[in-house]
């Protein structure tokens, strides 16, 4: 059986709904700068801008921190699962 690449595993997981973040892409697909990845892997190659989502919270020390979620639309997650139909 062949390996999912990183890419796909990002388009399943966004076809499906999923929403992208710094902690959920290095847990689960061990990616440690999903800014860079989302335009690399996903963007540039599909022409495609995802959904961007700014969150915002404190850190265990209570300074503030924020951070941005990354979603695909309905046409996109078509787009996605289009792509890995055909694989």
């Amino acid at each position: 059986m062949k390996k999912q690449t990183r890419q796909d595993a990002l388009l399943k997981h966004l076809s499906k709904g999923g929403k992208l973040s710094i902690k959920n892409a290095y847990l689960h697909f061990g990616i440690s700068n999903i800014a860079r990845e989302v335009g690399r892997l996903i963007e540039k190659p599909f022409n495609v801008l995802l959904h961007r989502e700014q969150k915002s919270g404190k850190t265990k020390y209570g300074s503030a921190c924020y951070w941005f979620e990354y979603s695909a639309t309905e046409k996109q997650k078509k787009i996605f699962e289009k792509y890995l139909r055909k694989k």
